[in-house]
């Protein structure tokens, strides 16, 4: 018996997408590599993916790999001109010691911003915190809390 249009394909379940991504991760991530910088980092990745891709059959059609398809479906992928702007943002408010928590470090702000709710975004290169009226809330600088100019804010 064949399937109704109303089943549709069968999709995966959310352990099994974690499962891959995990595998993946495994295959690109370790040993674990070291970098210099993020573009040599993304150059290194770009160079593990392909290799994989190359090597890996497509789960969709075991008698091509995933790299075979992608050129085979690259001439209809829309092209983005522009860099991708993606981040990570979180709400916060400024503390009454001028400071905003993000991913375990501490940053400061200018004073007129105490008790203000911000937003973090949080790029894979940088760190930028906008005012709720979405202007800057001020210079950033990254503080360590041992670091000795903490006492001095």
């Amino acid at each position: 018996m064949g399937r109704t249009v109303a089943e549709g394909r069968r999709s995966r379940p959310d352990g099994q997408v974690e499962n891959q991504a995990g595998v993946l991760r495994e295959r690109l991530f370790k040993p674990r590599l070291r970098f210099r910088s993020y573009g040599e980092m993304n150059a290194g990745l770009l160079d593990r993916c392909v290799v994989h891709a190359r090597a890996q059959a497509h789960p969709d059609d075991r008698t091509q790999t995933v790299w075979q398809m992608l050129e085979a479906e690259r001439p209809r992928l829309v092209r983005h001109a522009e860099p991708f702007d993606g981040f990570h943002a979180l709400p916060a408010a400024v503390s009454k010691t001028c400071l905003v928590r993000f991913d375990n470090n501490k940053y400061s702000l200018a004073a007129a911003a105490i008790g203000r709710p911000v937003e973090i975004h949080g790029y894979a290169d940088r760190i930028v915190i906008r005012a709720a009226a979405s202007r800057p809330a001020g210079r950033l600088c990254p503080l360590r809390p041992a670091d000795p100019a903490l006492r001095h804010h």
